[in-house]
């Protein structure tokens, strides 16, 4: 690791956490959007292909080496949790707006229900302060002048950002020691493919004695990427002036089968059945995975509308909710179980190694000095994080089974992202739905119903920009270049505690001198949960006791949900049998990602381009042989960084309008 290195990673990490912050303000694109940032992986194509040559023909010493590139792009990743979905998209308004909220809904008044929330985790106790309030939804700023640092109401958020930003610490520092533990069984035993890292080190691989990398110089590379770029700047210059240049359609249209068979309009979530979409970048995904993952990815978009087409017809209730839990959403955590426990079965031998010598200091074989250290530090935080959620007022086994499922709910989103390449994925379950399921929401009562629905929305309310994905991919880069995991993973934690203190006060500056506005329904949410549980409460009698219930009593008044008990049994059983059969059958078709899939949004929308890099594979297998898959992967590559590199141009001609006439351009997103 040279100062270079970590400079230009810190640099990049404070522009994405300070700045992406700032783009929905200006209706700009974002700079992070799921875990194949666009503006990190086609800046890396611009880096090899052209500023390291020019670096080299300058200076010799100037160029960067590949380890260099890969550790600054691996800090430059964890900051892409920061800015968006991953923290800030919800954070500022969820400890601000319930106050807000409350003067405007009588409910929540009638029910006293910000009584039930902790007085250090709102914004002025949860009293709706006209300074906490005002210039936050309309701004105090204005075209010509901006407001300055110290306008920001500072004494009314210092309490709040106290009780929740150790917190959010404590669990990137777990994730990040988790991602140190099982780094040497998935990379060197398991081997997986890791499908974003081995793109990242195919564009970075170098050589002496040549100014660009042996990729560049493959002539595949370039027909894959010229011709999806090609493709792009016709849309581009569409979007911009479509009185001149035509369109080339990346979605094809089967409405008229709607009409014809009505049925099929009336499917829950059939759209993308409908109005399939051409995502380059996911076909090219699919030549870097096995036939029976990508198909299983295919199979998940069609299966999901047909099955819950199935239960409507059948009278079963497909509704959820993130605090309520529904049969969709239990079957998925039934899923995510099972294939943690089948991922803990597959490595028992050296987590079990690991575990045993932190523990007790006696040595064991096979143990890695980076996996020992980093386990007894997951130990250590994992125990801090039970002991802040107790601190704030949720009984101690709420507190340990909160914590326990948002790093079941990462772990296995990070295998999902390692073996599947699946760069753009929000699991169907959520936290506070699968305790409501386990314990129901009267017997949780209103204040633990609450503070488990804020817990979850500040840590793992939007999985899709979760951190562990990018850990993992940033250790798996780094590696490959000699890099050494435990040494990688103190620059990670380092970079992301520097963003997260540069990009909070950044993003309540902007909120106060824009106005961040009316908060989406999930920050109100947890209350509206509360309210009902409240009302439901206090109509049978039973509000007083619950609320006075200790942990003993509320765990003996546990009373599971009959429906989630079958729906979590069966998402487990199956993806237990499915495993099974992979791991005992070569012939067997099916993926557990089948299952894990199962009724979500992303893979819904990604599942077509799916299918259509699964049956290319298949046939350039078929007919051509290894050696033509070998070269058709090179093809690939390129076809997913002229995408990458098209989606760069979409962004940046929006940026260059912005700068030149102080108005949003025409936003358009690749996924």
């Amino acid at each position: 690791m040279t100062v270079r290195a970590i400079l230009l990673g810190l640099i990049g990490a404070l522009f994405i956490g300070a700045i992406g912050y700032l783009c929905p303000f200006f209706n700009l694109p974002p700079l992070t959007r799921g875990h194949l940032p666009i503006m990190i992986f086609a800046m890396l194509f611009v880096v090899m292909c052209a500023v390291n040559p020019l670096l080299t023909l300058a200076h010799r010493r100037w160029r960067l080496l590949s380890i260099e590139i890969a550790l600054a792009m691996a800090m430059m990743l964890v900051a892409c949790n920061i800015p968006s979905s991953g923290l800030m998209r919800h954070f500022s308004s969820l400890l601000v707006m319930p106050g807000h909220l409350n003067a405007t809904n009588p409910g929540w008044r009638k029910n006293a229900v910000l009584s039930y929330a902790p007085p250090s985790a709102l914004v002025a106790g949860g009293r709706n302060d006209a300074r906490a309030t005002d210039g936050y939804l309309t701004g105090l700023g204005d075209s010509e002048h901006s407001i300055a640092l110290d306008q920001v109401p500072w004494d009314l958020w210092l309490a709040p950002l106290a009780t929740w930003l150790p917190l959010v610490l404590l669990c990137a520092l777990a994730v990040i020691c988790l991602s140190v533990v099982v780094h040497p069984q998935w990379a060197d035993r398991e081997k997986l493919r890791y499908p974003i890292a081995e793109l990242s080190t195919l564009l970075m691989a170098q050589e002496d004695g040549s100014l660009i990398g042996p990729l560049f110089r493959n002539k595949l590379f370039w027909v894959g990427a010229i011709t999806v770029l090609a493709i792009r700047l016709c849309n581009l210059l569409y979007l911009w002036f479509p009185e001149h240049f035509m369109e080339i359609p990346l979605e094809l249209d089967f409405t008229p089968l709607g009409w014809r068979y009505p049925y099929l309009q009336g499917m829950p979530d059939a759209s993308f059945l409908l109005r399939p979409l051409i995502i380059p970048t996911a076909i090219g995904f699919t030549f870097f995975l096995a036939l029976d993952i990508s198909f299983s990815m295919a199979l998940t978009g069609v299966l999901t509308p047909l099955i819950l087409w199935a239960m409507v017809g059948a009278d079963f209730d497909i509704s959820g909710t993130f605090m309520g839990g529904g049969l969709r959403e239990w079957q998925g955590f039934g899923s995510f179980l099972g294939y943690a426990l089948i991922l803990i079965y597959i490595g028992r031998r050296y987590y079990w190694d690991t575990l045993v010598q932190a523990v007790t200091g006696i040595p064991r074989s096979d143990v890695t000095p980076a996996g020992l250290w980093a386990c007894r530090g997951l130990i250590l935080v994992l125990g801090g994080m039970v002991l802040l959620l107790t601190r704030l007022g949720l009984d101690w086994p709420l507190a340990i089974l909160v914590v326990g499922l948002t790093m079941l709910l990462f772990l296995v989103l990070a295998r999902i992202n390692a073996e599947c390449g699946v760069f753009f994925f929000k699991p169907s379950w959520a936290v506070p739905g699968v305790l409501v399921g386990l314990f129901g929401s009267e017997t949780l009562g209103p204040g633990m119903i609450l503070i488990i629905g804020m817990v979850y929305i500040v840590l793992s309310s939007d999985p899709f920009e979760a951190l562990i994905p990018y850990v993992t991919n940033g250790l798996r880069i780094t590696s490959w270049f000699g890099g050494r995991p435990g040494r990688v993973g103190l620059s990670l934690a380092a970079t992301f505690a520097i963003t997260l203190a540069v990009a909070i006060p950044v993003g309540l500056w902007a909120d106060y001198n824009y106005g961040k506005g009316v908060p989406e329904e999930r920050v109100s949410e947890p209350f509206n949960a509360t309210d009902r549980v409240v009302t439901q409460l206090s109509l049978v009698g039973q509000l007083n006791e619950v609320v006075n219930w200790t942990s003993v009593d509320r765990l003996a008044h546990m009373r599971p949900s009959h429906e989630f008990l079958v729906a979590a049994g069966v998402g487990f059983v199956l993806i237990l049998i499915i495993a099974r059969m992979r791991l005992r059958y070569a012939w067997w078709p099916i993926h557990p990602i089948i299952l894990l899939g199962l009724g979500t949004w992303s893979m819904e929308k990604f599942g077509f381009s799916f299918f259509l890099g699964w049956l290319g594979k298949l046939v350039v297998m078929k007919i051509g042989g290894p050696k033509s898959y070998y070269n058709a992967r090179y093809l690939m590559v390129g076809v997913i960084a002229g995408d990458l590199l098209g989606g760069l141009l979409y962004m940046a001609t929006n940026y260059a309008y912005w700068l030149v006439t102080g108005l949003p351009g025409k936003t358009a997103i690749l996924w």
